[in-house]
């Protein structure tokens, strides 16, 4: 066996950190185990996400690629998604309307980690945590204006009009 493999007949005690493969093998074979189904010990990555007021945002479809699994955040906005052992790949966080800063882990995935994601709505358009009189304030001073990065062009036509006014609206200081 490998440095990290164990084989037991019933039952190995091993640290919390401990991360390996477990081969079972048939008791009925003396001397050289017999190899059956490989169990494969994964990796969670896990966290929140909230807002930039620390509120919890429930209903965030939270995906890890390349292998790992998919979840929906709970109502305090907990995400947990198991990948496999020294996994790389991404992972995303989405819901409608909301752009996400996401964590930083480390990669390949031996070990349980945590990292948070910072959601923001994308009517917030002052990044305050609320859609407020401010953002809009920013959205009229952008009235009809065409350019690319504008304050208060929230639905990424390239001007504000009255779409960018009905996503305020839509979140007016809920």
């Amino acid at each position: 066996t490998g440095n990290n493999d164990i084989i037991a007949a019933k039952e190995t005690a091993v640290g919390d950190s401990w991360q390996a493969r477990v081969i079972p093998f048939s008791a009925t074979h003396i001397g050289s185990p017999v190899l059956s189904d490989t169990m494969t010990i994964n990796a969670s990555m896990s966290g929140y996400v909230k807002n930039v007021l620390a509120e919890p945002i429930a209903g965030v479809v939270v995906t890890a690629d390349n292998g790992g699994s998919e979840t929906i955040t709970s109502a305090d906005g907990f995400y947990q998604v198991a990948v496999p052992y020294e996994w790389t790949g991404l992972i995303s966080a989405e819901k409608t309307d909301y752009s996400m800063v996401s964590p930083v882990f480390a990669l390949p995935a031996v070990a349980d980690q945590t990292g948070d994601y910072i959601a923001q709505l994308i009517a917030d358009i002052d990044n305050s945590g609320r859609v407020s009189l401010a953002d809009l304030e920013m959205l009229c001073n952008n009235w009809l204006a065409y350019a690319p990065a504008n304050a208060g062009d929230i639905n990424g036509s390239g001007f504000v009009d009255l779409m960018d006014m009905a996503k305020i609206a839509e979140y007016w200081i809920e």
